[in-house]
C-alpha cells in the first residue's frame, strides 16, 4: 500500500484539483474550527449540523457530474 502526500488526495486522475475535494475539505476544516470554538464558549458540545453532510454531498456530486458530462463530449 503507497501513502500518499496530503495535496494528492484534493486531485482527480489526471492531476487537477478536485473543486468538491477543496471545497469539503474546507467545509470541514471551518466547521471543525467554528465548533471548538462553540464548545469552548459555551462549555458543552454542539451539534453537527444535518445539511452539511448534504453540502460536502452535493458538491463531490456537482464535481463528480462535470466529470462525467465533460467525458462524453470530449
Amino acid at each position: 500500500m503507497k501513502l500518499t502526500k496530503a495535496g494528492e488526495v484534493l486531485k482527480e486522475k489526471d492531476g487537477k484539483l478536485s473543486f468538491g475535494r477543496v471545497m469539503g475539505t474546507v467545509l470541514i476544516v471551518f466547521y471543525l474550527i467554528w465548533a471548538t470554538y462553540l464548545t469552548w464558549e459555551m462549555k458543552k458540545l454542539v451539534d453537527i449540523p444535518p445539511n452539511l453532510a448534504l453540502l460536502i454531498g452535493a458538491l463531490y456530486g456537482v464535481n463528480k457530474l462535470r466529470e462525467a458530462l465533460g467525458g462524453r463530449t470530449s
